[in-house]
């Protein structure tokens, strides 16, 4: 009997197919209530969801928190559980003075094992809400929304972060920050299918960063 092949016995996971795939996948995730309370005047126009979860703080995380906090609704939307969460981020922002709310994994959808951060439950405006996370997995059919940061391998000297702060200024004075996410962050190629940046601003940009290539 001839050797079966690794490739014949299991499918390789292809992230670039499978948000493809989930484009035309509906759920009923998307089309419920808002999960978060409307918002009040006191509360920025824009929305930054981000999805990053550490058990380290990244280098200049609280800067850049209390940094965007001044013209973005902060909400943290992780796939991990609300205990492991909550751990991490009562260290962080224990008064929720920065980050206004906490979407948990029982929040996300579940779709062929991963877990999936759909931003029409927020129940915001999605011109004005932008993504913020290092795996593609998460953004599915919200591209035009998110910004794909690179992955922190404890490097004490990393200035993502840093970078990402003009950027998302300049986009919380657009009318829909859509389309300059699309043109600035550049579609990676079949291998993640998600977007990314290197995080160099640009003057002679209206976009505020120069793509990846």
């Amino acid at each position: 009997m001839a050797a079966t092949s690794l490739n014949d016995e299991k499918e390789i996971f292809n992230q670039y197919k499978f948000c493809k795939e989930l484009q035309n996948c509906s759920t009923e995730k998307t089309s419920q209530i808002s999960i978060l309370p409307q918002k009040t005047r006191s509360v920025p126009d824009y929305s930054l969801v981000l999805g990053l979860v550490h058990v380290r703080l990244r280098p200049y995380c609280r800067e850049f928190l209390e940094s965007v906090s001044q013209f973005y609704e902060v909400i943290l939307f992780s796939s991990a559980t609300k205990d492991y969460t909550d751990k991490l981020m009562d260290i962080l922002d224990p008064q929720r003075q920065i980050i206004k709310h906490r979407l948990y994994r029982k929040h996300c959808t579940c779709v062929k094992g991963n877990y999936i951060r759909e931003l029409r439950v927020l129940g915001r405006n999605l011109a004005r809400t932008v993504f913020v996370d290092r795996s593609s997995e998460g953004f599915a059919d919200q591209n035009a929304n998110a910004i794909l940061i690179k992955s922190w391998f404890k490097n004490p000297r990393d200035q993502e972060l840093c970078k990402l702060v003009p950027f998302l200024k300049k986009l919380a004075e657009l009318d829909d920050v859509r389309p300059v996410i699309q043109r600035t962050c550049q579609p990676r190629e079949a291998k993640t299918g998600g977007l990314a940046f290197e995080g160099k601003v640009d003057s002679n940009k209206t976009s505020g960063l120069v793509p990846l290539n």
